[in-house]
C-alpha cells in the first residue's frame, strides 16, 4: 500500500515493506520525477527512492537495553493501518488489534481512536499475551495523518501501583522526547529527499530544454551555410556574389562555432581549466562581425538598431578575441531575441583611459526595449541553463548558457558586468574591460583636404562621425535630412549592403560603408572613392620565421588533411600526412634525425587512435624522436578530452574546426620552447 502526501510541486510516497531476502523491514521514501531518455529523446516517469532499514531507525529510537528491552514502536495512518509494525503489534490494523484484546464499549473506543490519531498522550491496553501495557502516542507532524505509537509492558516498569500515575507520566514524557527526536530525523530525511527530487527534476527539465533549443540554434547557421554554399556553386561566374556568399558563410560558421564553444566552455569552467589565449586582433573586425551576425534577426523582427562608437583611437588590441566575441555576441543576441517586433536595440562602445598600464578601458553598453527581467530571475540569471519563466520567453529559442558563459568570460578577462532591467520596459547591460593595446597599430591616417557633408537623423552619429572625419584631417558639416544635403556620395547604413545595393545605386550612391564608422573604415573607403590608394596599411603578422618548418600530420579524413595542409603551405611550412596512428608511429620510427619539428595528431583514427600513437612514440628508442612535440587536433574538446590528451603525453590541444591563428600560435610556442635551454 502507498501513502501519498503532496507537498508543493513534489509528491512524496512512503512505502513500508519486508525484504524477501532477509526478512528485514524497511521504510522507503519516494518521489515522482521526470527523466530525459537520450536514446528515445522522450521524457519518462521515474521514482527517486531512498530505503532505510528499520533497524537503522531503531538505533535512533534508543531505549534502556535492560529495563525497556520489550518496548516497541509502530507507525499508523489515519485509518489505523500500519506503516511501521512492531513485533508485538498484531492484526493488519492497530484499531483491529486493540479491539481484539481490549473490551470497551464502541463509543469509548471511537473516542480513544480519535485521540490517538489527533493528539499526544498515553493510555493502558492489553496486548496479545494478556499483558497490561502502556501505549504512548503522538502525531507525525511531517506527514499529515500519521501517528507514532510506543508500547511498553507494565511489568517491565517494575513499580508498585501507588506510583503508577507518576510513572506513566515519566514514561510518557521520556517516550515523547524520543518520538520528537525521531520525528525530526524522519522529517530531515524526507525534506532532503524532497529537495533532491526537485533538483533532479529541475536539472533534467533544464537539460531537456537545452538539448531541444540547442538543436534549433545549431541548425540555424547550418542551414545558412548549406544554402549559401548551394547559391555560390550555381553562380561561380559572378565573383562579387560568390565572394559575398563566402563572407556570409564564414560569419555563419563563426556563429556556429560560438554556440559549440558555449557548451565546451561550461565543461571547462566547471573543471577549472578554462584559460585565455591572447592574440593581436582588430576591434573593427570584431564589431563588423557583431553587426553582420545580428542583421538577419533585426530585419526579421523589424527592430530599430543603432551602433555608436566614440573615441576609438586604438583599433588593434591584445587579448583573447574568442572570449571577447562570446561576451559581445551573447549580450547583443539576447537583446535582439527578447525585444519584440518594432522595438529598438542600441549599442554604445567607447574607449576611455585605463588605470591599468598599457591598457585601454573598453566600455560596451547594450540597451533594449524588450520584455525585461524580474528581480527574482536577475538574482540567479548567471546560473547555467537558467531562463526566465514567462509565456513570452517560452516561445524564444535559447540555450540558457549565454549569460552564464558571459559572466565567466568577463571575470576571466578581469572585467565587470552590470545589468539594470524592468519588466515591460527593457534591459541594459554594461560591460567594462581593461584590454592591453597591441604593439602594432596602423600608421597615422590622414586624408587630403576635402569638405564633407554628413547627413543623418541620429544626433549621436552626426557628432561621432564629425569627430572621426576631423581626426583624419578633413572638415565636415552636418545635416539632419536629405533635403538639406548635397548629392550623396557615400551611403552609410547599419544594414547589409546587399539588401539595398540596387536601390542605393539607382538613387545615385557611389559607395557604401557600414555603421559604426571606425577611422580606418572611413579612411579606406574615402581613398578608394577618390581613386587614391591608402598610404596607411593594415599591420600584418610576420610569420616568415615559420618558413621551412616540417610537420607531420596524422589525419584520416581527406578533407581535414586538405585544409590543414593548405593552411600550412600558405606560410611556407611543409607537411607530410599519416593516414592513421599506426602509420604515424611507423613514419616517426623510420624518419631521419630532425625530419619533423612537431606532430599534429588527430585523436579518433582507425587502426590506432591518436592517444595510443602518442604513447607508442613516447616509447621510441631514440630519445629525440620520443620527445617530439605532439599537438592534438580533435573535435573532442570537453575538459576530460583535453586532460586525456595531456595524460597520454601530448604537449597541447587544438579544437576542430581548425583556426589558423591558433595553429600558428601553437607552432610558434613549440618553436620558442625549443630555443630555450
Amino acid at each position: 500500500m502507498d501513502w501519498i502526501n503532496e507537498t508543493g510541486k513534489s509528491i512524496n510516497i512512503t512505502r513500508a515493506y519486508t525484504n524477501p531476502m532477509n526478512g528485514e523491514q524497511s521504510l522507503a521514501f519516494c518521489n515522482h520525477i521526470t527523466l530525459y531518455d537520450k536514446e528515445s529523446e522522450t521524457s519518462v516517469a521515474a521514482v527517486l527512492l531512498r530505503v532505510i532499514p528499520i533497524y537503522a531507525l531503531e538505533e535512533k529510537w534508543v531505549f534502556p537495553q535492560i529495563e525497556l528491552a520489550n518496548a516497541e514502536l509502530s507507525m499508523i495512518d489515519g485509518n489505523g493501518d500500519y506503516i511501521l509494525k512492531g513485533y508485538s503489534f498484531k492484526n493488519s490494523s492497530f484499531f483491529e488489534f486493540y479491539k481484539s484484546y481490549n473490551t470497551t464499549d464502541p463509543g469509548t473506543t471511537d473516542i480513544l481512536f480519535d485521540n490517538i490519531t489527533s493528539s499526544t498522550g498515553y493510555t493502558t491496553m492489553i496486548n496479545s499475551h494478556g499483558q497490561e501495557c502502556i501505549l504512548a502516542y503522538t502525531p507525525v507532524t511531517a506527514t499529515e495523518g500519521w501517528t507514532l505509537l510506543g508500547l511498553v509492558p507494565a511489568k517491565d516498569l517494575n513499580v508498585d501501583n501507588t506510583k503508577n500515575l507518576l510513572l506513566f507520566g515519566v514514561v510518557f514524557t521520556g517516550l515523547l522526547l524520543l518520538f520528537l527526536c525521531d520525528l525530526f530525523y524522519l522529517r530531515y530525511l524526507n525534506r532532503r529527499l524532497q529537495i533532491s527530487a526537485r533538483e533532479a527534476e529541475s536539472a533534467n527539465k533544464a537539460k531537456t530544454d537545452f538539448l531541444s533549443t540547442m538543436s534549433h540554434d545549431i541548425r540555424t547557421p547550418m542551414n545558412a551555410i548549406i544554402g549559401l554554399t548551394a547559391i555560390a556553386e550555381k553562380n561561380l561566374g559572378n565573383k562579387e556574389l560568390a565572394a559575398e556568399n563566402l563572407r556570409k558563410i564564414s560569419l555563419a560558421g563563426n556563429h556556429l562555432l560560438t554556440l559549440i564553444n558555449d557548451i565546451l566552455d561550461i565543461s571547462k569552467v566547471e573543471s577549472g581549466i578554462l584559460k585565455l589565449s591572447p592574440m593581436t586582433f582588430s576591434i573593427v573586425e570584431t564589431v563588423e562581425n557583431l553587426v553582420n551576425i545580428s542583421q538577419p534577426m533585426i530585419r526579421e523582427k523589424n527592430i530599430d538598431f543603432s551602433f555608436h562608437i566614440d573615441q576609438m583611437e586604438n583599433e588593434y588590441l591584445y587579448t583573447d578575441q574568442l572570449r571577447m566575441n562570446q561576451i559581445y555576441i551573447n549580450i547583443l543576441s539576447n537583446a535582439i531575441k527578447y525585444t519584440e517586433p518594432g522595438g529598438s536595440v542600441s549599442v554604445d562602445m567607447r574607449e576611455e583611459e585605463s588605470t591599468v598600464p598599457g591598457c585601454i578601458r573598453l566600455i560596451y553598453i547594450v540597451s533594449d526595449t524588450g520584455i525585461g527581467m524580474s528581480p527574482e530571475f536577475m538574482a540567479n540569471m548567471y546560473q547555467p541553463f537558467s531562463r526566465q519563466i514567462d509565456s513570452r520567453v517560452n516561445s524564444i529559442q535559447g540555450t540558457g548558457l549565454g549569460l552564464a558563459i558571459t559572466k565567466q568570460m568577463v571575470e576571466l578577462l578581469g572585467g565587470t558586468i552590470e545589468c539594470t532591467s524592468e519588466q515591460g520596459k527593457g534591459t541594459t547591460f554594461t560591460i567594462i574591460l581593461d584590454i592591453p593595446v597591441a604593439d602594432r597599430q596602423r600608421e597615422d591616417m590622414k586624408l587630403e583636404p576635402i569638405d564633407f557633408l554628413i547627413v543623418d537623423d541620429d544626433e549621436i552619429m552626426l557628432q561621432t562621425t564629425t569627430h572621426t572625419l576631423e581626426s583624419l584631417g578633413v572638415s565636415a558639416e552636418q545635416a539632419t535630412g536629405g533635403a538639406d544635403a548635397d548629392i550623396p556620395i557615400i551611403l552609410i547604413s547599419s544594414y547589409d549592403w546587399s539588401d539595398i545595393e540596387d536601390k542605393a545605386k539607382e538613387a545615385g550612391a557611389n559607395g557604401f560603408v557600414s555603421k559604426p564608422l571606425f577611422r580606418s573604415t572611413l579612411y579606406d573607403k574615402i581613398n578608394a572613392l577618390i581613386g587614391k590608394g591608402s598610404a596607411s596599411r593594415e599591420p600584418e603578422d610576420d610569420n616568415s620565421d615559420l618558413r621551412g618548418m616540417n610537420i607531420l600530420v596524422a589525419e584520416d579524413n581527406d578533407i581535414n588533411w586538405e585544409i590543414i595542409s593548405y593552411m600550412l603551405d600558405t606560410f611556407g611550412i611543409r607537411a607530410d600526412r599519416a593516414e592513421n596512428g599506426e602509420v604515424c608511429v611507423d613514419m616517426m620510427s623510420a624518419a631521419k634525425e630532425d625530419s619533423y619539428d612537431l606532430i599534429f595528431m588527430d585523436v579518433q583514427m582507425p587502426r590506432m587512435n591518436g592517444l595510443d600513437a602518442t604513447r607508442a612514440i613516447r616509447k621510441l628508442e631514440d630519445p629525440r624522436k620520443a620527445a617530439i612535440p605532439i599537438i592534438a587536433m580533435t573535435a573532442d574538446a570537453f575538459s576530460e578530452n583535453v586532460t586525456e590528451c595531456l595524460n597520454a603525453g601530448m604537449n597541447g590541444h587544438i579544437a576542430k574546426p581548425i583556426d589558423v591563428k591558433l595553429v600558428l600560435k601553437e607552432i610558434r610556442r613549440i618553436k620558442e620552447d625549443k630555443r630555450r635551454p
